[in-house]
């Protein structure tokens, strides 16, 4: 009879793992609202030419983030050497005007190493890796109400942000 509870007993060498994807996870970056957001050397393993990266509140669920360019779906182009993939992250030309805030990278693997379909990517359920954090710069809340009198001198302070 074989036992396998405890590690001393795995003695065979059995192959390799290899997982791709971002690596480290902590990788943070800063963007600021109201302006175009692109960021580059983000790191990983194996990177599959159809990456996909997302900003949401909460990597795995469906906490997007309201007035991000490309509804938090950045573009994704990479320069591979040695299986490590430096990836440079694109929201386009357009402005997120998104309050500020510390929002979360989350990744999907498009396809595996090898090009098969493995996820559409198509919800945010499926950016369930989190690669680091994306602190965007800007007002919080979005909604900041002043009063000024017509006809004098307008000053006011205090506007919230991150």
């Amino acid at each position: 009879q074989f036992e396998c509870a405890t590690p001393s007993k795995f003695l065979v060498d059995a192959g390799a793992l290899d997982i791709s994807g971002p690596a480290p996870l902590a990788q943070h970056r800063t963007c600021v609202s109201g302006r175009e957001c692109t960021f580059g050397s983000l790191i990983g393993f194996q990177m599959p030419s159809n990456y996909v990266l997302k900003v949401l509140d909460t990597c795995g669920t469906n906490a997007d983030v309201p007035r991000l360019a490309g509804f938090g779906i950045g573009s994704v182009f990479t320069n591979t050497s040695d299986n490590t993939t430096d990836l440079f992250v694109s929201w386009g030309s357009m402005a997120s005007t998104a309050a500020g805030g510390q929002y979360r990278l989350c990744w999907c693997a498009g396809a595996t190493a090898d090009g098969e379909n493995m996820s559409p990517c198509s919800t945010s359920e499926a950016f369930a890796t989190d690669a680091g954090a994306l602190l965007l710069v800007g007002p919080a809340p979005l909604q900041q109400a002043r009063t000024c009198v017509s006809g004098q001198t307008c000053a006011f302070g205090d506007l919230l942000g991150f």
